[in-house]
């Protein structure tokens, strides 16, 4: 308890971002690690995932993949939309709770008074997959790249799954910006695969010619063809590392085919063999983790997604579409201060007849006053609510043709679920 109490008082800048990129380097991050006897060297083959969304779609499915082929596998995330433990994963399960309360006594007896809570939880995720002698380690990046805590650590491969404008005090307000810093995971000799297109694409294309990093691109160097059946999607790989492979995966939104091609010609470009083994075509292993197109009930439909930005919130009004033809929704949504939500929620509000807003608890969110009158104004009626719980409990007992959806934030997504499991 005092472990944890310890780790809680730290600063946490997932939900206090800070206001310059400046103040963060990798030294405390690798001291710490030292501190502590260098777990960051015990992960098997590492694998390590940025990007501005999908990447802890990628993650998972890049970890299921590795599981799959036979290989002990940690995986790292963030953020985690009901427990704590599940950014820590072995094999696909949670960290139980006394191996993360050993693990984190170690490490916060050692750390320094002015360590961020991620970098102390992040050697704490290390230790725990190091003392589990796992075979492989997938780390998604937490906040942009050149100066997250995942970097800190040696890879074999990585993945940057693309490129949007986000935390721009941090990042930067331009395409090429963002680019930058996401580059900046980029090592000599390391692949890396991107779904990245345009100014971004081109940035890293650069970067990777400038520190002699392999780069296959999406588009360019393997295509990818997600096409819907009847159990889910059918997504097939042209030019990989390893020829052209079709996996039929039980998956529901068209982004994960897509996410799941990324982690496959991912794993392909590093351990050949292991993604032969999965060539098979039957994938009924993957999934995407929690919070992403969950679909929580199916008559009628309910679905929680974390997306929180223009591009996201876009393709999850496509996904909705095609999921469910011609079914209207009612939507719940907050969304945090500082993101670009209006493109993006004015394609969602086209299948929407009735909305409603909340605060965002935990971050400075957008005013339910501002998000109301952009509702308004775009033809759809919306009413105000106290919580996300209580607009998600109010939206669902009124449910009767249509379905629910609930967006906007990964918080908002937890707060949802915990509605709808405790039911």
């Amino acid at each position: 308890e005092d472990a944890f109490r310890r780790l809680a008082a730290l600063t946490n800048y997932e939900r206090k971002r800070p206001d310059r990129p400046h103040r963060f380097d990798l030294d405390g991050m690798k001291r710490l690690c030292a501190r502590i006897g260098h777990p960051e060297r015990r992960l098997g083959t590492v694998f390590q995932v940025g990007g501005s969304k999908g990447k802890g779609t990628v993650t998972a499915l890049l970890a299921a993949m590795l599981r799959a082929a036979g290989t002990k596998v940690g995986a790292y995330y963030s953020p985690h939309v009901l427990d704590v433990r599940e950014r820590v994963r072995i094999d696909g399960a949670m960290i139980d709770e006394p191996t993360l309360a050993s693990a984190l006594e170690r490490v916060v007896d050692r750390m320094k008074s002015d360590q961020t809570w991620f970098e102390v939880f992040t050697v704490v995720a290390l230790a725990c997959f190091a003392d589990a002698r796992v075979g492989a380690t997938v780390l998604e990046v937490g906040l942009g790249g050149r100066l997250d805590t995942t970097t800190a650590v040696a890879k074999h491969g990585c993945c940057i799954t693309g490129v949007e404008l986000e935390h721009t005090r941090l990042l930067g307000d331009t395409i090429a910006a963002v680019a930058g810093e996401k580059a900046g995971i980029l090592r000599p000799g390391v692949p890396c695969v991107t779904g990245a297109v345009g100014d971004a694409l081109a940035v890293l294309v650069d970067r990777a010619a400038e520190v002699g990093a392999p780069l296959l691109v999406a588009g360019r160097d393997f295509e990818v063809v997600v096409a819907r059946g009847q159990s889910g999607l059918s997504v097939a790989m042209i030019d990989t590392p390893i020829g052209d492979v079709t996996l039929n995966t039980p998956l529901r939104a068209r982004v994960h085919g897509t996410s799941l091609a990324l982690a496959f010609v991912t794993l392909a470009a590093v351990l050949p063999t292991r993604a032969a083994r999965l060539a098979g075509g039957d994938a009924g292993w993957a999934a995407a983790p929690r919070g992403r197109f969950e679909v929580v009930q199916h008559r009628p439909p309910i679905v929680v997604d974390g997306a929180h930005t223009d591009d996201s919130l876009s393709q999850l009004a496509a996904d909705l579409a095609a999921a469910f033809p011609g079914l209207r929704f009612s939507l719940v949504f907050t969304i945090a201060s500082g993101k670009r939500w209006q493109r993006g929620l004015g394609r969602l509000l086209t299948l929407v007849d009735k909305a409603w807003v909340a605060p965002l608890v935990g971050k400075r969110g957008v005013s339910s006053g501002e998000l109301s009158q952009f509702i308004n104004g775009r033809g759809v009626p919306c009413q105000l609510a106290p919580s996300v719980q209580e607009a998600a409990c109010e939206a669902r007992g009124r449910l009767v043709d249509g379905g629910l959806v609930v967006t906007g934030s990964m918080y908002a997504a937890g707060d949802a679920l915990r509605v709808f499991e405790a039911d």
